[in-house]
């Protein structure tokens, strides 16, 4: 399947930041509201967006954007931090990288943050 990705920041397709959100959970981690939404906004380089069509589904947000992911279960909240669903994979839906070079990214990442972050590692 193939999902296009947000460009324009003034229309960004609720679908599409579905999947670029997931994206994002799966590379980092497990990772806090307030760090996705930034990482979503430096790396789409976008100041902020303004999500399409609210008055048909009513959402204006990330934040709420993680809640229907979560009632969807494709995210979890645990501790405070959001982790992808086991079942689902999305690493290359704004990232043009293979399962090798995810998998060198988040040993990478993961060392890291078991050097300074140790509980945050234990949530996983």
């Amino acid at each position: 399947m193939t999902i296009a990705i947000n460009d324009n920041a003034g229309s960004v397709e609720l679908k599409s930041l579905i999947y670029e959100l997931a994206n994002i959970v799966e590379l980092f981690q497990p990772v806090e509201y307030f760090e996705i939404e930034t990482l979503y906004k430096r790396l789409k380089d976008f100041e902020g967006y303004t999500i399409k069509n609210t008055a048909d589904h009513k959402i204006r947000s990330i934040r709420q954007v993680l809640s229907l992911m979560e009632k969807m279960d494709m995210l979890l909240r645990q501790d405070g931090y959001y982790i992808l669903n086991k079942n689902i994979s999305c690493y290359n839906v704004m990232f043009r990288i293979s399962r090798k070079e995810f998998n060198d990214f988040r040993i990478m990442y993961l060392n890291r943050l078991n050097k300074c972050q140790k509980s945050r590692v234990n949530v996983l």
